[in-house]
C-alpha cells in the first residue's frame, strides 16, 4: 500500500483517539471535516470543512481497509467493536 496522505493521516489519527474509540467509534463526514479539516487553518473558527472535504478522504480509507462505514455513511477505524457488534 503507498503511504498515507497527510489529510489521510490526519483523520487516521482523529478517528483513532481513544475518546472516539470505541466509546462514540462512528462518526459522520461532517464533524470529521469540522475537526480535522479545522485543525489544517490557523485562526479556524468553525464551519470551513465538512462532510464534501471528507467524504472522499473516507472513502479512499475504507478502500485501504483502514476505515469502515456504516449504512449512515459514517466511518471508524476498522479494529474498532463496541460491546455487542454495534
Amino acid at each position: 500500500m503507498r503511504k498515507l496522505t497527510k489529510n489521510e493521516q490526519r483523520i487516521v489519527d482523529f478517528l483513532s483517539n481513544d475518546s472516539f474509540c470505541p466509546k462514540s467509534a462512528w462518526v459522520s463526514p461532517t464533524v470529521i471535516g469540522e475537526v480535522v479539516g479545522g485543525l489544517m487553518l490557523p485562526g479556524y473558527s468553525g464551519g470551513l470543512r465538512h462532510s464534501s472535504w471528507a467524504s472522499p478522504i473516507c472513502l479512499r480509507l475504507v478502500r485501504f481497509g483502514l476505515l469502515e462505514r456504516n449504512t449512515k455513511g459514517h466511518y471508524r477505524i476498522k479494529h474498532c467493536r463496541q460491546a455487542g457488534g454495534k
